[in-house]
């Protein structure tokens, strides 16, 4: 028999009390505690169907109204199980939770007993902070949470994320999203950069905007996708832009990595840290570099386009150089982007350098990437080819990565084995100022030019003739203004010695061992390492106090900064002066104050090429 029943604004309260529940509860308290504490449901209109004697259908012009523990449900529409407490709602379903969490949807379905729910169709989540949006949303009262298995959207003030799997837990305020999960900063561009999350998992914390990762992570700058930050396990906050890497982290710029064990990098102002295993890939450069610590910093001057990475405790740099490498060693090793693009490496204290051809030792170096020029100062030291030269500062210039020639400036020395056989024999000229160039076939020297004080002491000895060995005509020692002198195949074919020439040969036999060595001679070859390995192995015990090197560092990033702005601002000034006639520079400026150099010791530095300045030298 079907009858309807229509009732006006009435409130109906169902309640069902049985026997058997009774006893069923005495037996579990908590089921008795679920049944005192029944849905409710509020309805203009309501229909009951003979074929489905446990369900009630409810209409409202207005609202149809649940509610249960705390929540208000409200729809068009709904079908409603009294005896299970189950119920379905239809059209603009509004859920008010309490404590400021609110849902819209289509539609939902909701068991008073387990407390659980489903939303379809146009779901919207909000509370204080966050807003989730998806298609269809799995919501637990008793755990408080909500989660979605195909698709959303989670945003508030600051960021949106999108992942296809989602959990928001209401109590504490966080959000976990797995796979292809989607993190865009600053949507509402509020003066920071945009940066781009990717993950495959991550946990999100709204009131701090921390974001812990699990997985293999990309922070990517949304102006520049070719900057970002990797991890493997880690943080970031949202706000700070800082991140920090647990697990295999990365710094990726312009082309360029950082990478270390652990890394921390900020943003806002671009310094990055690692600690751990570091290592620097600068792939156009060729460069790569590795250390205990080290340091990035990118310019916070807009129109600086620099930056700087410093690299301390067991720390070296390996310029690529054909099928071998340049490797350069320091406490401290810097390398640095400067604003007209080209690239240096500066080494502070205990610097050191090896490549197969050659070595080097000073306190500190500088290398220039782009002309291959390297400068070495205080107690430096060059062995070349079968020589070694000292002096107060040295400048080193390379061609298709060999040493072509060096520049001494003060307290020049050069000395060179007569041969293998006799150890303590060696040709030796010295002087304030040096020139020497490298050229025969196994870089040895060729030629030298010193002026200022000029000695020499050179072994003489005749030409083979008629297949007799050489003998020994006796050493020559001369003193004068300057000297050049020209070598081949390691034995001296011509020295010519000007100015207030003195000039002595004499039988070796007739002379003192003491008076075979001019005054400062030292041989050092001792202090050399016997291959690429022991230059390596001794890195490794070179090691540098953080805290001193973080200082430092510190220090040197500031006065260079200071130092570029100087640069721009006059550049700037020149800018406004009339044109002149452009005349080449004399590139002297970071040179060590002490006495003039000739005008021809800086020609390659003034658009003459190193064979014109070769010949230019030998002229005077």
């Amino acid at each position: 028999m079907n009858r309807r029943k229509r009732i006006m604004r009435s409130k109906i309260l169902f309640i069902y009390i049985f026997l058997a529940s009774f006893l069923v509860a005495q037996q579990n308290p908590k089921k008795l505690q679920k049944k005192k504490d029944p849905i409710e449901m509020d309805a203009a209109l309501v229909e009951l169907k003979e074929q489905y004697p446990d369900l009630i259908f409810a209409t409202d012009s207005i609202a149809v109204v649940f509610k249960h523990q705390g929540s208000t449900m409200k729809c068009d529409s709904a079908v409603f199980n009294e005896k299970a407490q189950y119920f379905e709602a239809f059209g603009n379903v509004k859920v008010n939770m309490g404590d400021s969490v609110f849902m819209d949807s289509d539609y939902l379905d909701y068991n008073g007993v387990t407390r659980f729910s489903r939303s379809r169709g146009n779901v919207v989540l909000k509370n204080r902070k966050l807003t989730l949006e998806t298609q269809e949303l799995f919501y637990d009262r008793v755990k408080n949470e909500a989660y979605y298995d195909n698709w959303g959207t989670v945003h508030d003030e600051d960021n949106t994320m999108v992942s296809k799997i989602g959990t928001y837990y209401v109590t504490p305020n966080r959000a976990e999203f797995l796979q292809d999960v989607n993190i865009v900063t600053n949507v509402n561009n509020k003066g920071d950069k945009n940066f781009i999350v990717n993950s495959p998992h991550l946990i999100y914390f709204p009131e701090t905007k921390d974001v812990n990762f699990l997985g293999n992570t990309t922070i990517e700058d949304n102006d520049n996708p070719g900057d970002f930050v990797f991890t493997e396990e880690g943080t970031y906050n949202t706000r700070t832009l800082i991140s920090k890497s647990t697990k295999n982290g990365s710094l990726h710029y312009d082309g360029n990595t950082l990478k270390g064990d652990e890394l921390y990098f900020d943003q806002k102002i671009g310094y990055g840290k690692a600690d751990g295993n570091v290592r620097v890939e600068r792939p156009l450069e060729r460069i790569r570099m590795k250390s205990d610590h080290g340091e990035y910093f990118r310019s916070t001057i807009p129109t600086l386009k620099k930056d700087s990475v410093f690299l301390y405790s067991r720390a070296y740099a390996a310029k690529a150089q054909g099928t071998d490498s340049a490797y350069f060693h320091a406490k401290r090793i810097e390398g640095v982007q400067h604003p007209d693009s080209t690239y240096t490496i500066r080494g502070f204290t205990k610097a050191r350098t090896y490549n197969v051809d050659g070595q080097a030792k000073a306190d500190s170096l500088i290398y220039h990437n782009k002309t291959g020029i390297m400068e070495l100062y205080k107690d430096p030291i060059l062995w070349y080819g079968e020589s070694q030269i000292t002096g107060d500062t040295i400048r080193a210039f390379s061609i298709e990565n060999k040493i072509d020639s060096t520049v001494v400036m003060g307290n020049a020395m050069v000395l060179s084995k007569v041969d293998s056989i006799y150890e303590k024999e060696y040709n030796q000229i010295k002087g304030r100022f040096m020139y020497a160039t490298f050229r025969d076939a196994k870089n040895n020297i060729d030629f030298i030019h010193v002026e200022g004080n000029a000695q020499s002491l050179i072994y003489a000895d005749e030409e083979e003739k008629d297949g007799k060995p050489q003998s020994r005509i006796g050493i020559n020692r001369s003193d004068c203004a300057y000297i050049n002198a020209y070598i081949q195949n390691k034995e001296m074919e011509e020295i010519s010695c000007m100015g207030g020439t003195k000039s002595i040969l004499s039988p070796e036999e007739k002379i003192f061992d003491e008076d075979k060595y001019l005054k400062g001679f030292t041989w050092r070859g001792k202090e050399m390492f016997a291959d690429k390995q022991a230059f390596l192995d001794y890195v490794q015990t070179v090691t540098e106090d953080v805290e001193f090197a973080q200082k430092q560092v510190s220090k040197n990033i500031v006065e260079e900064e200071l130092k570029e702005l100087e640069i721009q601002e006059s550049s700037e000034k020149e800018e406004e002066k009339p044109l002149e006639e452009e005349k080449p520079k004399d590139d002297r400026s970071d040179l060590p104050k002490g006495p003039a150099l000739p005008e021809y010791f800086f020609y390659d530095t003034v658009g003459v090429t190193l064979e014109e300045n070769h010949e230019n030298i030998k002229s005077k």
